[in-house]
């Protein structure tokens, strides 16, 4: 007699294999992630939309609900942009939770978005709070430095022509604002890129393997420097979907929106289970 859970033979597999369920003790992991191969960018956005389009208008209305909420954080000055740092972790694991129970073959509901105040909450907290802390670091670094250069370069002459109305000699300090917007912009990229590297799998290791905070943190960010490639190619196409998602009224984020959180899972599940593959 067939086993009752035996999977259809004619349904087409995902392109990683499912996990187990985070609550199951002994659920899958290999320390310190997997090096996979560049095309693995490509899997995680092809296995993200497959899981999309398992459920494609619950995760719709999952990138609404969660676009108004951080809309309704920017209407309260500075506070809300705080909490919405504060809060990356936790909001994060029900992304993360959602996505798991869609590979898993359960019904996806909105209770998922709500997983992390129910579980690990204190350390994904303390992951959110990490990433205001760095931010805010950087914003100071990059600051002082946008300061620095502009007073060495003449910020001064400029300010003094621009008092006095005399438009020309406005015109000899562009090269030098242009420099330093330039350089801003390229030291902000370098020093947020090993912070974002960090960020990327820490709430996923600390939700789904109780991973504390800081271990996560060095975790993601010595997985993700093993894989590069993958997300050079990972971003790079991701790039391209979010500007064709905003040709049309913005409304192509609707489904790029949730692909690109759908994607931190898959990509951490290829990483991190052994049961995954690229």
């Amino acid at each position: 007699m067939e086993a009752p859970n035996d999977p259809n033979p004619y349904q087409a597999p995902l392109v990683m294999a499912q996990p187990l369920d985070s609550s199951e003790p002994g659920a899958g992991y290999v320390s310190g992630g997997r090096t996979l191969s560049p095309g693995a960018g490509m899997e995680w956005i092809s296995a993200s939309w497959q899981l999309f389009a398992k459920s494609p208008m619950m995760w719709i209305l999952m990138i609404v609900l969660y676009a108004i909420f951080y809309l309704a954080l920017a209407f309260v000055p500075f506070v809300g942009s705080l909490a919405g740092y504060l809060l990356y972790g936790i909001i994060l694991a029900g992304w993360l939770a959602a996505a798991q129970a869609v590979a898993n073959d359960k019904k996806l509901e909105i209770d998922y978005l709500f997983s992390g105040f129910k579980t690990r909450t204190n350390p994904l907290f303390i992951i959110g709070a990490i990433y205001t802390g760095g931010s805010i670091a950087i914003l100071i670094v990059l600051v002082v430095m946008a300061i620095f250069i502009a007073l060495a370069m003449g910020a001064s002459g400029a300010i003094s022509a621009l008092m006095s109305g005399d438009t020309s000699e406005l015109a000899t300090f562009a090269p030098a604002a242009i420099i330093t917007f330039l350089f801003i912009v390229l030291l902000g990229l370098a020093l947020l890129t090993p912070l974002f590297m960090a960020l990327w799998f820490a709430p996923a290791l600390v939700y789904f393997h109780n991973e504390e905070p800081v271990q996560a943190l060095k975790t993601s960010f010595f997985a993700c420097l093993k894989n590069l490639l993958p997300f050079t190619i990972y971003g790079i196409v991701m790039i391209l979907l979010m500007i064709v998602a905003a040709i049309p009224l913005m409304l192509g984020f609707l489904v790029v929106g949730p692909i690109a959180l759908i994607s931190m899972y898959t990509s951490y599940r290829a990483v991190f289970l052994p049961d995954a593959h690229s």
